[in-house]
């Protein structure tokens, strides 16, 4: 069976910062069918929710989570239990990632199940 992978993020005003991250996810070579995007939103106050309702409409593999508590904890707990992936991966609206970092870090994983977090 082909692994699934699940990319968290906690996001709360980001607006500034979500476009690029998604795109550096959704740019990078793992196939988009094993792999979903949970954007967590922590009640935005700026366009963050608008930002992750466009890219949601345009790609199957997001999903947009309520962080009803608005916390960090929150977010990453209620996006692990809605994916179902067998590997996880937290990631800050602030962040980008290199075109091979999902498929790295899988192959790392495959390769050393010993290891269970790499980064």
């Amino acid at each position: 069976m082909a692994t699934t992978v699940s990319i968290i993020i906690p996001t709360k005003n980001e607006e500034k910062y979500l476009a690029r991250c998604l795109e550096s996810i959704l740019g990078n070579n793992f196939p988009q069918e094993r792999l979903t995007i949970a954007i967590c939103d922590g009640h935005s106050k700026d366009h963050t929710l608008a930002i992750a309702q466009q890219y949601r409409e345009k790609y199957d593999c997001i999903k947009i989570i309520s962080n009803l508590k608005q916390t960090t904890a929150y977010a990453i707990n209620t996006g692990i239990e809605e994916t179902q992936s067998d590997i996880v991966i937290i990631m800050w609206a602030h962040c980008f990632i290199a075109e091979d970092f999902i498929e790295n870090s899988v192959n790392f994983l495959d390769q050393h199940p010993d290891i269970s977090c790499v980064g």
